[in-house]
């Protein structure tokens, strides 16, 4: 009786996975989710996604009219010039939305952001 060269290759197999678990190896068996399951996930996994980027906006937002209420308050007190708020800014600690230091740049901008009038729609 001959056995055939899959026959040998699975004895194979298998006595290399009995001589592991004598060793104390443990096996999980893994699960291929079919085609609709994985879609399902893909859209799970999507929706999460996009549920963290909204809360990033509005982390945010809520971050850039902090600093804008700190610029009104600087405006009044110290100084009206981008470079003057960015040097009070930095002066005070007050982090960028980034990183590094402030400068005058950023300062316009987040300025310029906050009179730009929303778009919430088209005209008909």
């Amino acid at each position: 009786m001959t056995i055939s060269e899959e026959e040998a290759a699975a004895a194979r197999s298998q006595k290399l996975r009995d001589k592991r678990k004598a060793a104390g190896w443990v096996y999980v068996e893994t699960m291929v989710p079919s085609r609709e399951d994985a879609d399902i996930l893909y859209a799970m996994a999507a929706k999460m996604r996009a549920g963290d980027k909204d809360k990033e906006d509005r982390e945010r937002e809520e971050k850039r009219n902090k600093i804008k209420g700190i610029i009104d308050e600087i405006r009044v007190s110290v100084s009206d010039s981008f470079s003057g708020i960015a040097a009070e800014l930095n002066r005070r600690g007050v982090p960028p939305l980034r990183r590094g230091r402030w400068h005058a740049r950023q300062v316009q901008r987040i300025l310029e952001e906050a009179s730009a009038p929303t778009v919430t729609g088209r005209k008909s």
